[in-house]
């Protein structure tokens, strides 16, 4: 399966992003991709009715954070039964089930993916049916920035505190040094 990544004209300039009318950008569009339009139009009736479309239908809607996938990033998923995050360096595009912190801080993700982190999703996250949490009730949202600094710098100062205390001396290749 293959994602189709045409941002909105107001995002990234394309051929027909300077045409007034729809009809004139979409035949620059039809010579840039002729491929994607061919397999667009068949499917332009629904792509029409959607609500988050760009400039024009064939786009993707305006994104301020667009720019955010292009860069490194730690990906979660909106519910897991336990703390998995991964990190991405390759521009990797997520839907609506998983959320990402753009950041190339490699101890975080140790932190995050580590038995600290599990108690922390076990006794702050909600449980849902199944046995499963929701991390971004905490992780995302109108307070992601308050949230990220006030719950994990706290969980980053524990871990921290512990990983240079004299008393614990992990194996080198368990440990992720900051920047």
């Amino acid at each position: 399966m293959y994602v189709i990544d045409i941002p909105s004209s107001t995002n990234k300039k394309w051929p027909w992003s300077d045409e007034k009318s729809e009809q004139k950008a979409l035949k620059v569009f039809k010579q840039t991709y002729p491929a994607i339009h061919d397999r667009f139009k068949q499917l332009e009736d629904k792509l029409i009715k959607r609500d988050d479309q760009g400039k024009f239908w064939w786009e993707l809607r305006s994104c301020a954070y667009y720019h955010e996938f292009k860069q490194p990033k730690i990906i979660y998923p909106n519910i897991t039964k336990t703390n998995i995050f991964s990190y991405d360096t390759t521009g990797m595009l997520t839907n609506q089930k998983c959320f990402i912190i753009p950041t190339d801080d490699l101890y975080l993700l140790a932190v995050l993916n580590s038995k600290l982190c599990t108690y922390w999703f076990r006794y702050t996250l909600p449980l849902l049916r199944g046995g499963f949490f929701e991390p971004s009730f905490d992780l995302h949202g109108e307070n992601f920035q308050s949230l990220e600094h006030l719950k994990i710098t706290r969980i980053l100062l524990l871990s921290m505190s512990v990983r240079f205390s004299p008393i614990h001396k992990p194996p080198m290749y368990h440990v992720l040094r900051p920047k």
